[in-house]
């Protein structure tokens, strides 16, 4: 299933319900289908504030522990973060049946605004190590999906990419799209709010995002 109970999955016309409901509606991987989870290869965060904030940004990437989208004020200075995750096309299953991406919350606040987010694909290749505010990759203005207001502190969600991921795997070169891989950010980057999860180097193995792809198996794949 899609990690615990009190998720809620967003589709790309902010339709909402459980991520159990969502899990539900999967098909059941007997012979001929699989699931496999895919952890990412590569995730940062990038932010504009020139002071470093209690979760450590001053506006780089690199191995982290929490990923956020974020506007807050500094030392009296505004700040937005702004995240990145990739999952490396090659260990993406072809024939896919579902494919979501399960963010866990882990520490959000809307404090006096909304933290609604876009999940955006990313245009353009980055670093993770090395990307910046300055320096951050392009995204499609078109498709974004929509990651409604959290109701809670540790509230997790379960993001469909299936279009996407079906598209970065297709063997038809006219319809393929490149995988640069997804950014999160406010829908409205106005103090005081934010979204955060962990990510790939949080101490509880449970917090740590992947994307779970439900796909046909055949001798081919």
């Amino acid at each position: 299933m899609y990690g615990k109970s009190h998720h809620i999955g967003i589709r790309d016309r902010e339709e909402k319900g459980s991520a159990l409901s969502q899990a539900a509606a999967a098909p059941d991987c007997s012979s001929g289908y699989g699931i496999k989870k895919i952890f990412p290869q590569a995730v940062a965060v990038v932010s504009n504030a020139v002071y470093r904030d209690k979760d450590g940004i001053k506006g780089g990437g690199g191995d982290r522990s929490y990923v956020c989208a974020s506007s807050w004020t500094y030392q009296g200075i505004k700040g937005i973060t702004r995240s990145f995750m990739y999952f490396h096309t090659d260990s993406i299953p072809r024939r896919i049946i579902k494919a979501a991406i399960c963010l866990f919350g882990a520490g959000h606040d809307p404090l006096t605004q909304s933290n609604a987010c876009y999940v955006m694909r990313v245009l353009g290749g980055w670093d993770e190590k090395s990307v910046t505010w300055d320096a951050q990759p392009g995204v499609h203005p078109f498709g974004k999906i929509k990651i409604a207001e959290s109701s809670f502190a540790d509230q997790d969600y379960v993001v469909d990419i299936t279009h996407w991921a079906r598209r970065w795997k297709t063997r038809f070169p006219w319809y393929r799209l490149h995988n640069y891989g997804i950014m999160i950010k406010l829908q409205n980057e106005e103090c005081y709010t934010k979204m955060r999860f962990g990510a790939c180097d949080h101490l509880d193995e449970n917090k740590r995002p992947y994307l779970l792809v439900h796909y046909r198996s055949s001798p081919a794949d």
